[in-house]
């Protein structure tokens, strides 16, 4: 069996589901604005652990990768560091949270940027950890903006657009799973990562109409397991109701990782 029959009923019924709750047929109340996962498994039992870099969702991560362990952005301390290593080696993947505490070149990260131009661990980053990772691999240039940085008037109506539809597909998956497309992921942060990027491939970009600037909202690495959003899959846009894209977009991109036919990566 290929990979697409084995597991397109897991990406299928994840869908059909968010389209029952927008008809009303299904949807639960408390399910709104929060990661709904009882219905939609990851596609590979693969052990992960979460690196919190002060993530207010945190709670959040773990359902959505079903993860039970995490370690704190200081444990890359210097003085930590090479505990930290060890400890990691058990896992089979990494997931950087996002924080609306810090920003990407905040020197507690200069520890977790070796690492991961270090790893070969793959590595699923998350709004201010799809930052470090820009950052890690573009140490040259300032990769990493604020908004703040943009006219009042421009950054508040860069912020009101909470949710942006996917419009890429895997280079693997190809037109697999459309069901990905279209789609609305929760969008809402201060900083945003430049679309000129070394190292990194930029699989979609936005640009802002009045200030011209194009930002990455997803990216990979060119050559390892190190994929990004700028976004928050672990979260649910509460217009759309889309209960299930979290999980389907990490089965997606699981299933170029640990895949037995993968291509990308071999």
């Amino acid at each position: 069996m290929d990979l697409y029959n084995k597991y397109s009923t897991i990406f299928t019924c994840g869908f059909q589901q968010s389209i029952e709750s927008k008809k009303g047929k299904s949807m639960s109340i408390s399910a709104v604005g929060k990661q709904s996962t009882n219905n939609v498994p990851l596609a590979f039992n693969k052990k992960g652990v979460i690196i919190n870099n002060g993530a207010s969702s945190l709670i959040e991560l773990k359902s959505l990768f079903e993860i039970k362990d995490i370690i704190s952005c200081e444990a890359f301390k210097s003085e930590l560091y090479k505990d930290t290593i060890e400890k990691i080696k058990k896992y089979d993947y990494i997931v950087l949270s996002g924080s609306s505490k810090h920003d990407a070149w905040d020197k507690r990260f200069e520890g977790q940027k070796k690492f991961i131009r270090e790893t070969n661990k793959p590595i699923f980053g998350v709004c201010l950890g799809h930052q470090i990772i820009a950052s890690a691999f573009n140490q040259e240039n300032r990769v990493v903006h604020r908004f703040s940085d943009l006219k009042r008037e421009w950054k508040e109506e860069l912020l009101r657009k909470k949710s942006i539809a996917i419009n890429f597909s895997f280079p693997y998956l190809a037109d697999n799973f459309p069901s990905l497309k279209g789609r609305y992921l929760r969008f809402y942060h201060g900083y945003y990562v430049s679309s000129n990027l070394s190292n990194l491939r930029v699989l979609q970009t936005c640009k802002d109409e009045k200030t011209g600037e194009i930002y990455a909202l997803f990216i990979q690495h060119k050559s390892r397991k190190v994929f990004s959003t700028q976004g928050h899959p672990e979260y649910i846009d509460r217009e759309y109701n889309d209960i299930s894209l979290g999980k389907d977009l990490v089965n997606a991109v699981f299933l170029e990782w640990f895949g037995s036919s993968n291509t990308l990566y071999k």
